[in-house]
């Protein structure tokens, strides 16, 4: 699983969002705003983090159990699968 290079995380008036990037432009037209966590777990997808790997980034930045972290990173991947951000 990795980062779709046609999309990319960026700061706009103080939100986080992730937008489509060169090609992607053209089949989507749209933004997707995370939050602080989204924001970690990006950032550790670009590194080469597997899942769980971002189950432990957030065990670690936040005081989750660890199946509240799974479901969030569940939750997390398949969001940005139903946007396109990831290439299996």
């Amino acid at each position: 699983m990795k980062l779709n290079k046609n999309f990319v995380l960026r700061d706009i008036a103080g939100n986080k969002v992730i937008l489509p990037w060169g090609s992607a432009t053209v089949d989507l037209n749209g933004m997707l705003r995370v939050n602080s966590s989204g924001v970690l777990l990006w950032n550790a997808l670009e590194n080469g983090a597997d899942i769980e790997d971002l189950v432990e980034a957030l065990m670690s930045e936040y005081d989750v159990d660890r199946e509240t972290a799974i479901s969030d990173v569940t939750a997390f991947i398949e969001k940005l699968k139903k946007f396109g951000c990831i290439e299996e």
